[in-house]
């Protein structure tokens, strides 16, 4: 059984592993869009000029493509404000969550560096253990 979310990510229960994850990867494999969900769950909310200002080297035009589609799959709430007029941005639900378990592959990514250094001799050889 297949459910679609936003049209551009489809979940399907019945594949989970790595395939279960390639919509998702689609999203949050595009330059920036990472290192955008972390700046802004490093404080309570973002404005704009706030993202621009910590990501280093990001044109005003790639962020407002990011923004966009990590609002279109929900894992950015903006929130527009009329007095004084600024906008926002937050993680939603689905983006904290996701944010454990981008937690857990962090500490997976240390156990394998870990594990690959172990595994390669002086020149990239395997080394016996």
């Amino acid at each position: 059984m297949e459910r679609r979310v936003h049209m551009s990510i489809v979940l399907d229960k019945s594949s989970g592993g790595f395939a279960g994850a390639t919509g998702i990867a689609r999203v949050l494999g595009k330059k920036w869009a990472l290192l955008i969900l972390e700046n802004i769950s490093a404080r309570e909310a973002a404005r704009f000029d706030d993202l621009k200002r910590a990501l280093e080297g990001i044109s005003s035009t790639v962020l407002s493509e990011r923004l966009k589609e990590l609002e279109h799959e929900s894992l950015v709430v903006k929130k527009i404000y009329k007095r004084p007029p600024k906008i926002e941005y937050k993680l939603s639900d689905s983006a904290r969550e996701l944010q454990s378990i981008m937690d857990e592959i962090g500490r997976w990514q240390v156990r394998w560096k870990r594990e690959k250094n172990l595994l390669k001799g002086g020149e990239g050889k395997m080394q016996l253990l």
